[in-house]
């Protein structure tokens, strides 16, 4: 169980978990070490992935308020991450940001993201199902498995497949 969250911050985990691409890792209430010292910070929710040869770290925080997300908590957010080891960081605020909050997001790299913005994002993207064609002399058909990792197994629930012979 995460150390520190609330009913918002596993919503959003739930949406980014569907939303990550095949293989990647999404965990609630990550701690991560600061880069210049032993220290852990927590993150909400922490997006891992591989793209080409490369490990990116997402981070996620949420603020779950009556009241749109205002320009105090995005200079917490760049405090916060200023000796983190991450690549991207993504705000989420159920009730929305206040204009100063977005234009200072924006110039930092901050994306913001509503719950609105988030619960209308499609949960399994059509980019994300993948094609195999395996070629075989008719004549002689292939031995071969087909390995799943099981986190993509559990997010997705199941895997179709077809076979095209030529």
């Amino acid at each position: 169980m995460p150390k520190r969250s609330n009913d918002f911050q596993r919503l959003v985990a739930a949406i980014e978990g569907q939303l990550a691409p095949l293989g990647a890792v999404v965990t609630e209430s990550k701690l991560i070490k600061e880069k210049s010292s032993d220290t852990e910070r927590e993150v909400d929710i922490a997006i891992e992935s591989n793209v080409g040869q490369h490990r990116v770290l997402i981070a996620v925080e949420c603020r779950d308020r009556g009241r749109p997300a205002n320009l105090e908590w995005i200079d917490g957010l760049i405090g916060k991450y200023r000796d983190l080891p991450v690549e991207k960081i993504v705000a989420v605020s159920r009730s929305g940001f206040t204009k100063t909050a977005i234009k200072k997001a924006k110039e930092v790299n901050i994306s913001t993201v509503t719950l609105e913005a988030a619960t209308e994002a499609k949960l399994i993207p059509s980019a994300q199902g993948r094609t195999v064609t395996v070629k075989y002399d008719k004549h002689q058909p292939p031995n071969f498995h087909v390995a799943l990792h099981s986190d993509d197994f559990q997010r997705h629930g199941e895997y179709t497949g077809v076979l095209h012979t030529d």
